[in-house]
């Protein structure tokens, strides 16, 4: 339940280089809902409510009424160990990831198990003697090693990020600039001197925004853009991308309410999307939703309403260790 989760997105970040890890890249691909107290498993399933209809059942590939459970194991420290992804009508496991850390509960590698049971190394992550991230290791399918991507920290408000594939080295091929309120983002072309993609990410107060562009690297004109924004006291979120002649190709607004725990139970999302030369295609989605809690504030059942209609029904079963 993506819109669930928005409120994470909604949080101004603190902006300097060092508070960038692993663990809260925003790049890296963990999904991992909030929860309170110490948690030790979370399962979670969501059962697909919505077109129960003899003929939807009937269709191929037909994802109505069946359900989709995930498992969250968390370590005493509130880091993500694993995450396990069951299939439903077979009972069995058909996708986990694990996540390794060292003595100083840095993260060192996240690898993948397959339904078959053979493991695939994701990443692997190291750190300097300051305990910052320096590199970033990648592997190919048979789990060898093959590239690193190294961040070389300048000063205290620079990260120069340069590729390397045995001894040979290509610098600064990405640099990040922190400065009050603000993160600067540069992206170059194999030359290391015209411009691939560049972004400005600003907080002010309660708003935080992310404007960047792609380039073309024979004429450096623009190829797309984007202007991303946040207001974390409105609970708003807006997206619009842009084709290179400054036309709009899509564009995503979602305001949300919250209760007391902070979970949404109105959300509004409304979108549109335009081909070149073609007409635009508007979709709006109302909906809302209802919980049930336990005694830490963490919801156990969330039912999503759209139209007043169920859509969906999310059961939450956790153990602490406490």
């Amino acid at each position: 339940m993506k819109k669930l989760f928005l409120i994470l997105a909604l949080v101004p970040i603190f902006l300097m280089a060092q508070y960038r890890t692993p663990k809260n890249y925003p790049m890296f691909p963990i999904n991992v809902p909030p929860i309170k107290g110490k948690v030790k498993t979370l399962k979670v399933t969501r059962t697909n409510l919505k077109d129960i209809t003899l003929e939807n059942l009937n269709k191929a590939g037909n994802t109505a009424n069946k359900n989709s459970t995930t498992i969250y194991n968390f370590t005493k420290n509130g880091d993500i160990e694993s995450i396990i992804n069951i299939n439903d009508s077979l009972k069995t496991i058909s996708h986990q990831k694990v996540f390794i850390y060292d003595t100083l509960n840095n993260l060192i590698q996240v690898y993948s198990i397959n339904k078959n049971g053979k493991k695939r190394i994701e990443e692997g992550y190291g750190y300097d003697s300051l305990g910052r991230w320096v590199e970033t290791k990648h592997y190919d399918s048979l789990n060898n090693y093959r590239v690193s991507k190294f961040r070389e920290y300048k000063s205290n408000d620079t990260v120069i990020y340069y590729n390397t594939v045995g001894m040979n080295s290509e610098k600064c091929k990405s640099v990040e600039i922190y400065k009050k309120n603000m993160i600067t983002t540069i992206s170059y072309f194999s030359n290391n001197k015209d411009i691939y993609y560049k972004s400005i990410e600003t907080v002010d107060g309660d708003k935080k925004s992310i404007n960047s562009k792609t380039y073309n690297q024979k004429d450096g004109s623009i190829l797309m853009s984007t202007e991303e924004s946040t207001d974390s006291k409105k609970s708003l979120w807006q997206n619009t991308w842009y084709f290179s002649d400054g036309s709009v190709y899509s564009f995503v607004q979602t305001k949300n309410k919250y209760n007391e725990h902070h979970d949404s139970i109105e959300s509004k999302r409304y979108s549109s999307f335009k081909k070149q030369n073609s007409d635009i295609t508007i979709e709006k989605l109302n909906a809302s939703f209802k919980y049930d809690y336990d005694n830490h504030g963490n919801f156990i059942k969330a039912t999503e309403y759209n139209s007043n209609k169920i859509i969906s029904e999310t059961i939450r079963t956790i153990e602490y260790y406490d």
